[in-house]
């Protein structure tokens, strides 16, 4: 990956190492791919291989190319309309703009600032969050491109063209309606766009932000206590750490466990069927993977009982993950506490533990796995049954063989 020039001043260390001096709890943790979690208060990318990790109390130096991600904060919930993107990248902003021909829309975000968004991008835009999800939002059979409005009970959509973005809203003509006219945002839910088209450059790491942002970066560059990154298309914008939510290396090799499908779901209640199942890339209650106050790009949200079990893909030779209660689970008004199981075929003895809302983050690995075994992961009922279990796979991966590092 080729990075961006780097700035930064010893004016910005010593900066760094008096707000850290006052904060007891450092701005970021860094998760290297054998398991350890670095403290810091700011990141310097150094010549060649080397990344710095600035402290208070001095500085340490690891392997850039050894980070598999660094954490920040914990996602806001956030009440901001949402632009959701082919390939699954999320800016939320408030709508403020767009081009007179229709090929733009632009919002302000509240970490990202003014971002124009590519139309041939855009998938869907989910104006009214409390009301709906961008799942909810499906496309009319055989229509393109929909608007959908608050009804009595749900929604109503309406097929027909979009023709613009603009600070008046969004420019709609419903194929009942004779011309096209100004929907105000207030008025709609969202809308559904079919044929988004993907990034035109790949991203070499996904960066989620506190404002619940998720966005591949082409580039990024440490610069103390902040981040420049650079967005398709060659938009730049900088990042506070104190902004970051999780910012995920993309390296070629690693495989996410999230982004494969399972080859057998077991989830059940203590006394039923399940009642909640299981998510991909986010808690099992739908928000973003938290726990201990930190973000987490990806990972798996279950519920107890719940058995995922995955296929070891080629090219690989160790498995690593940390597990935890989502912070979610800190909200009811019980306590849940599950036993954990981490199994790999052929492997005799399996990685148990038991595991409590509340309690410390939990590192398993890095497992030595060959390709064609079937991992299962596996949160099993504790003593309060299955209430309150909300249990998260906090970035699970395979990481590659030797060869391919």
């Amino acid at each position: 990956m080729k990075t961006l020039p780097l700035r930064f001043t010893l004016a910005a260390v010593a900066a760094i190492l008096v707000s850290s001096a006052v904060a007891q709890r450092p701005l970021c943790e860094v998760l290297m791919r054998d398991g350890r979690m670095l403290p810091a208060d700011g990141l310097v990318r150094g010549a060649g291989d080397v990344l710095q990790l600035v402290r208070a109390t001095g500085s340490e130096t690891v392997s850039f190319q050894a980070v598999l991600a660094v954490l920040g904060t914990r996602v806001q919930d956030s009440a901001l309309p949402a632009a959701h993107l082919a390939k699954g990248d999320v800016v939320r902003g408030l709508l403020v703009g767009g081009d007179v021909a229709g090929d733009t829309l632009l919002l302000q975000s509240a970490v990202l600032g003014r971002l124009n968004v590519a139309v041939e991008r855009l998938e869907c835009l989910v104006l009214r969050p409390e009301a709906a999800r961008a799942r909810d939002l499906v496309m009319p059979e055989a229509a393109t491109e929909a608007l959908f409005l608050p009804a009595s009970l749900g929604f109503d959509r309406q097929t027909g063209t979009l023709h613009q973005f603009g600070e008046a809203g969004i420019r709609f003509q419903p194929e009942v309606d004779k011309a096209p006219r100004w929907f105000a945002p207030r008025e709609l839910i969202g809308l559904r766009l079919s044929g988004a088209l993907p990034p035109d450059q790949p991203a070499v790491a996904e960066l989620c932000t506190r404002a619940a942002d998720r966005i591949g970066l082409t580039g990024f560059v440490f610069e103390g206590a902040t981040i420049r990154c650079r967005l398709e298309g060659d938009v730049e914008v900088t990042v506070s750490l104190a902004d970051l939510g999780c910012l995920l290396r993309l390296d070629t090799g690693v495989v996410m466990v999230s982004g494969l499908e399972p080859v057998r779901v077991v989830e059940a209640a203590f006394d039923g069927d399940a009642l909640m199942s299981w998510q991909r890339d986010l808690a099992v209650s739908g928000s973003m993977l938290a726990a201990s106050g930190r973000c987490y790009a990806r990972g798996l949200g279950v519920h107890s009982r719940s058995r995922l079990q995955f296929v070891v893909p080629p090219g690989v030779d160790s498995f690593h993950t940390r597990v935890a209660f989502d912070d979610s689970a800190l909200q009811l008004p019980v306590r849940g506490r599950v036993a954990i199981a981490v199994r790999i075929e052929g492997v005799g003895k399996p990685t148990e533990f038991e595991l409590a809302a509340g309690g410390a983050v939990q590192t398993v690995g890095p497992l030595e796995v060959q390709p064609g075994q079937v991992l299962s992961l596996e949160v099993e009922f504790g003593a309060g049954r299955d209430v309150g279990d909300r249990v998260d796979w906090l970035l699970p991966v395979f990481l590659p063989t030797a060869a391919a590092k």
